[in-house]
This record gives structure tokens, C-alpha cells and sequence, in this order.
């Protein structure tokens, strides 16, 4: 199929021009010049890049029932397992954990445990407070469990224990004060004094959230549950118990999945013998909390670390610490030496212990090749300003194409008065973009740029079906699912709305071949783009383009080529200091951990959500990510 400036696909009001080969000279002195060969389809569809510092194996037992975890949050998962020389350097970690993460989130939520592992830690995130590090007066804190004393009758035990809220009606006269060595305000409450006594001791009692003290286990469970249930936890500070439980979640049952009710009466340990019975938090709770950090310190610890870790790296999950760093979507896993003596990488040292999900795109390692790219560009400036330095990275070796999906022509240009001369404008400056980044360009012309917000419809999605199957996308860059601008979301539901069909149409054909077909044969990888008016989110990237110094300025050189834009808002400007902001903080932050030795990257990166689609299934998640941000 050959195609000019006036060759439609599939409508009269689409138009695809293929910009000059980047080893053609270039004759781009007015908007129509263009060169018309499509170059041909490479191989099978898919990729994946190298990944660095990989995760352990994470598959869990398939007879446990799965937890619920964030939507937000993606599937991308986040594990680092980081070992400190001692206790006190541990706490140091949590406390620039908490900071940074107030810093970001004033209003944090918090989920805290007692005992003495996480009693160090708190106080370090107390000192960090009290130094000026962080300011967490407006964060709320949820206890993670709280203990209630026996019954006041042994007739009256079972059924105030039960779950069944009915029995609990006279609830205040269920369980009798404590007459034992401690007062009896922390015996009602033993959990929340004990906290209360140093930590929480300067917070107001309504940003204290816990099972309400004067009820029934039963009912406290029901009244707790509905709490979280409608306030979504940000951050949870977490102990590695006995057998590798967490608090009082002992198993994986589906009775341990939300706030319940625990027996202490059976229970061996020591410090609880004046209790009859615990409130917990469940493990679809935990896997609810946006960012987990899992804790584990002194040598009594070291064979219960080594078994869960063993677990987690052999795929056969029994312990409820190894269900969450092998499943939670954001967890770190801090340990001091002692506790880490037993590992098989204890030879490291006190040095951290990285495992992580993250795609690097770099020139030193192996990148797609004779693979065709796609940037989905809502406006004409997008795909050098959010992906330039990526593109002409791929380029050298990949069939690279700037696809813009509108004409920009809203935008103000001096001298151009006009819809066509704004038009002619921007799509010549795209054309140049294309060229310097080693690229083509192809217009759609979306219809969406023209209605009232940029709302897409049925016939944007067929245009891009169609256009896909022209160029048959192997990648794909495209706007991230928080991104906010309404142009940029209507192009990305849009885009959505056509892999969706694509993959579902390519199902079908595979079921033809093979009824037993569980997917189709098809598999594209996207890469979701920030920018500097929409940056993704803490921790809602998985993949990092650490891009050679000559590559990173040939996406400057692209951004400057939209004159009529840069000279109105310095997006080269914006786009760099962003890429110096990412270069300095992730490599700490995020591929490291705090106060570790971080990975050598350039002084310029960009940042990426990598996902590959290979069902329509695949692609409804993305949707729902997109529609919780509305």
C-alpha cells in the first residue's frame, strides 16, 4: 500500500505521511515534503527487554485464595530487600522512608504494630521528626491489632469470641476490666497505651484510628472493618513474627483475609495470657495498604527470615510474610545483619540486597531490535518532550514512528490566524521533531480534537484499529493512565478502546486455529510516558531509560524544533530540569533504597510504566486504572 500526504487508511479524515528515512537528506522546507515508502513488518509481534536485579520467583499456592490488592497501584510490583548493620541503622531507614513519604503526603495513613522491633523504629522516625527531617502532624495512624481482656464469665466466652455481631448487643458488660499488674486504662486498651505512652503520645485522638475499646471483639472487628474499608492506608510498618506470621495474621485462610476476630486463649506466648481475644487486620487489608514495610531484626530472628525468603525465591508460599513479598505490589523488606545471618547472600555483607522489577532501556544493554515503535503523540510536541531520548535510543536499531494523533491547531502561534496555517505549522515542526529523532511521522488527524473536551468516540477508536494494523506496533509509548489533560486522555482511551479490539480480533483467529487458545497470538508492549504538566505518581513507574548524553541531546534538539510552541513555554527547559530531578532522586530512592549506595545512571533520565497486553483482559485493567483517576 503506498501513501502520500492525501492517501487516506480507512477515512477521509485520516491522513498518514511517512517523514524522510533518517539516512535520506532532508527536504523538509514545507510541510508536504515527505517520502511514501512504509518499511516492511518485522518477525513476530513482542518483546521484552533485559531486566536488571531481578525478583526472586513469586508464584504462590494456587489453593490459597488471593487477596485483594490496590488498583491504583497497578501490576507493577516493587520488592527490595534491603540488610543494615544493626538495629539502629534499620530504624534510620524507616525513618527516611516515613519522611519522604509525609513529604509527598502530608495527610499520610499509617498502619502500626507494637513490640520492640517496631518500637525502634518509630522512635527513629520521632527523632526524624523532632530534627526538622519531615512534619507529620497532619498524618492519621490506624493500629494494625489491639488486644481485649477475657470474658467476665467462662458461659459468656465462646459467644462474645464469635464473629457473629448479633451476640454482641450488651457489649460494654461482655468483657470485664483486668485485674492484673498493669492499669486498667492500657489493660482495655494495651496496644493503643503502649503506643500512646511515646510514639502517638502529641497527636490528637481523632487522627488515632482503632477497634473501639468498649465493644465486643465481635463488634469492634465489624466497626474496624468498615473503617478500612473506606479509607485506603498509605503506609503499613510491619513485624516478621513467629513462622513467618505478620501481627496475628497467622495463615493464609480465607478467615484471616479482613479484620477479625483472633483466640488468644489457646495461644502459647507468655504476654498474652491476660487477653482472651485480638482484633486484626487481615491480609486483603495489608495487600490494600499502598506501601509496605516488612521488618526483621536480632539473630532469634535469622532462620524464620531465611525460610520465608526461601519460600518466596522457591514459589511455594505457606507463610503469610512470604505471600506479601512475594504478591504486594510495593514492599520493602528491611533487615539488620543478625536477622539476615542465615541468607545465601549474607556474603555481601551489610551492603543492601536489591531485588527488583524494574526494565532498564539503556545503550549497554540488549534493546529491541528490527522491532516497530510506535509514539502515541496527542499533541504534536508530546513525543519528544515525554519519550524524545527513549526514541532515539530505539532508533538505531528499531523502525520508529511518531504518530500524531491531533492537529494542535487550538494552540496560539503568532501570525498564523487560521486553523489550516496553524495546522501547516505544527505538523511541519513534527516532521522535523521526527527527522532528529531518527524517526517517521504519520497524522491521524483524530476527529476527538474538535469536540467539546476532546471526547473520543467509536470512530477515533477505528481509525487507530486501522491504523495499527498498517503499521503493526510491536511497542507502543503512550500517555500514563494519571495522566490529566483531557486531550491526552481521550488519545489514550482511545488508543485503549483499539488494542482492545485488535486483541480480541486476534484471540478469535487464534481459537480458530486452536480451540484451546487462552490468548491471542499477538503481544504488544506499551510504555506509558510523564511529562512535566502530569508526573506519574510515587512509585507508579517500573522502568528507567538512563540515555547516552548524545541521545538525550537529540531530544532536546526535537523539542526546540516546535518554534512555535517553545518560544510561547520553555518545554525544553521543563523537560530537562525534570529528567535531572529523576536522574538525582530514583536511583536512591526507588532502584537502591534510602541511605544505600545507588545504581550508576546518566544525569538525565526519562521514566516509563512498562506493560505488555496480550488479552482484551489485559487491556480493561489499564482501564480501570484510568477511570479510578477521573
Amino acid at each position: 500500500m503506498s501513501l502520500s500526504s492525501s492517501t487516506p487508511i480507512s477515512s477521509e479524515q485520516v491522513t498518514v505521511r511517512i517523514q524522510l528515512s533518517p539516512a535520506t537528506p532532508s527536504k523538509l522546507s514545507s510541510a508536504s515534503s515527505e517520502a511514501s515508502a512504509v518499511p516492511p513488518s518485522f518477525g513476530a509481534s513482542g518483546t521484552s527487554s533485559e531486566k536488571l536485579d531481578h525478583t526472586p520467583s513469586t508464584a504462590s499456592s494456587a489453593s490459597t485464595a488471593a487477596p485483594q490488592s490496590n488498583p491504583l497501584l497497578g501490576s507493577s510490583r516493587q520488592q527490595r530487600i534491603l540488610i543494615s548493620e544493626s538495629a539502629s541503622a534499620l530504624g534510620e531507614k524507616v525513618s527516611a522512608l516515613v519522611c519522604a513519604r509525609a513529604l509527598e503526603t502530608p495527610r499520610l495513613r499509617i498502619a502500626l504494630t507494637v513490640g520492640m522491633t517496631s518500637r525502634n523504629a518509630y522512635l527513629s522516625v520521632q527523632r526524624g521528626w523532632q530534627r526538622g527531617a519531615c512534619d507529620l502532624a497532619s498524618c492519621h495512624f490506624y493500629l494494625f491489632d489491639e488486644f481485649y481482656g477475657p470474658p467476665a464469665s467462662l458461659s459468656a466466652s465462646t459467644a462474645n469470641r464469635s464473629n457473629d455481631a448479633t451476640v454482641a448487643s450488651s457489649a460494654s458488660a461482655a468483657f470485664a476490666p483486668l485485674k492484673c499488674s498493669i492499669d486498667s486504662k492500657s489493660a482495655a486498651a494495651p496496644h493503643f497505651y503502649e503506643l500512646r505512652e511515646d510514639f502517638l503520645a502529641s497527636f490528637p485522638m481523632e487522627q488515632i484510628h482503632r477497634p473501639p475499646p468498649l465493644l465486643s471483639p465481635a463488634l469492634a472487628a465489624s466497626e474496624y472493618r468498615e473503617v478500612l474499608r473506606i479509607n485506603t492506608l498509605d503506609l503499613a510498618i510491619l513485624a516478621i513474627g513467629p513462622g513467618g506470621r505478620v501481627g496475628w495474621i497467622r495463615s493464609l485462610g480465607e478467615d484471616q483475609q479482613f479484620v477479625n476476630v483472633v483466640d488468644l486463649e489457646s495461644e502459647p506466648e507468655q504476654q498474652n495470657k491476660n487477653y482472651g481475644a485480638c482484633v486484626t487486620m487481615g491480609l486483603s487489608d495489608v495487600m490494600r495498604i499502598k506501601e509496605v514495610i516488612l521488618l526483621s531484626v536480632d539473630r532469634n530472628k535469622s532462620r524464620v527470615v531465611r525460610d520465608v525468603l526461601e519460600e518466596v525465591e522457591s514459589g511455594h508460599i505457606r507463610s503469610v510474610a512470604a505471600y506479601l513479598i512475594a504478591n504486594h505490589p510495593n514492599i520493602w523488606v528491611l533487615l539488620d545483619s543478625a536477622a539476615a545471618s542465615e541468607l545465601k547472600h549474607k556474603d555481601a555483607g551489610p551492603q543492601a540486597q536489591v531485588y527488583k522489577d524494574f526494565t532498564f532501556l539503556t545503550r549497554s544493554h540488549d534493546l529491541p531490535s528490527n522491532k516497530n515503535v510506535i509514539c502515541i503523540s496527542p499533541h504534536p510536541d508530546d513525543t519528544s518532550i515525554s519519550a524524545g531520548a527513549a526514541l532515539a535510543l530505539l532508533a538505531d536499531r528499531n523502525h520508529v514512528y511518531s504518530c500524531v494523533a491531533t492537529t494542535g491547531h487550538h494552540a496560539y502561534i503568532p501570525g498564523a490566524d487560521s486553523p489550516a496555517e496553524r495546522i501547516k505549522v505544527r505538523e511541519l515542526e513534527a516532521a522535523n521533531e521526527a527527522h532528529l529523532l531518527g524517526a517517521a511521522v504519520d497524522y491521524l488527524r483524530l476527529p476527538l480534537y474538535d469536540r467539546s473536551g476532546s471526547q473520543y468516540n467509536e470512530d477515533d477508536i477505528l481509525l487507530l484499529v486501522e491504523y495499527f494494523r498498517l503499521r503493526e506496533p510491536h511497542i507502543i509509548f503512550l500517555p500514563h493512565t494519571a495522566d490529566t489533560h483531557p486531550t491526552h486522555r481521550n488519545v489514550l482511551r482511545a488508543v485503549l478502546g483499539a488494542l482492545s479490539q485488535l486483541l480480541s480480533a486476534n484471540h478469535q483467529e487464534a481459537l480458530k486455529q486452536s480451540p484451546a487458545a487462552t490468548e491471542s497470538t499477538l503481544s504488544i508492549e506499551l510504555f506509558m510516558y510523564e511529562g512535566p504538566w502530569s508526573l506519574f505518581p510515587p512509585r507508579g513507574y517500573n522502568t528507567v531509560c538512563s540515555p547516552p548524553s548524545d541521545m538525550f541531546s537529540k531530544k532536546m534538539a526535537a523539542i526546540d524544533a516546535h518554534v512555535s510552541q517553545t518560544g510561547r513555554t520553555p518545554y525544553g527547559k521543563a523537560a530537562e530540569a525534570l529528567a535531572v530531578l529523576r536522574a538525582s532522586l530514583v536511583p536512591e530512592q526507588d532502584l537502591a533504597g534510602f541511605g544505600e549506595q545507588p545504581p550508576k545512571l546518566e544525569d538525565k533520565v526519562e521514566l516509563f510504566y512498562r506493560v505488555v497486553l496480550r488479552t482484551p483482559s489485559d487491556v480493561a485493567k489499564l482501564v480501570t486504572w484510568f477511570d479510578a483517576h477521573q
